[in-house]
């Protein structure tokens, strides 16, 4: 029988909101949640707020599953060409660490939630017509 795996799954803005208000045993408990599972998937990196706190965290959450070895699935609408020109030297400290252990693997295609709003529009544009 196959070894079952254990998998995370958090949007970019979840890892900062969820460690905002912890204090420092709540959050190195956080950070061994985050180091514990098989892997984990970081959905739309690039959309938490760019204060200085929010990277700072998003990098530190990185840096940490990194040390432990264990791989992650990082999504995001960047491009590939915005990531490795980037200025900003917070940015740029967390991008070429996933450089070091990521493969980046480029989709193009519609967004599916403008795909769906746009569904959504005209359904409400025909009830309300009709």
């Amino acid at each position: 029988m196959a070894e079952k795996k254990s998998i995370r799954w958090f949007q970019s803005t979840q890892l900062v909101e969820l460690n905002s208000f912890l204090n420092e045993e709540d959050y190195y408990r956080y950070l061994s949640n985050i180091s514990n599972p098989d892997l984990i998937i970081i959905d739309d990196l690039g959309a938490e707020r760019g204060s200085d706190y929010a990277l700072e965290r998003v990098y530190s959450i990185i840096e940490y599953r990194i040390s432990t070895g264990k791989p992650m699935i990082i999504t995001t609408n960047l491009e590939l060409e915005e990531m490795k020109s980037a200025t900003d030297i917070r940015k740029i400290r967390t991008y070429d660490r996933l450089f070091r252990v990521c493969f980046p693997i480029p989709f193009h295609g519609v967004s599916f939630r403008k795909k769906h709003a746009r569904d959504n529009f005209e359904t409400m544009n025909e009830l309300l017509n009709a």
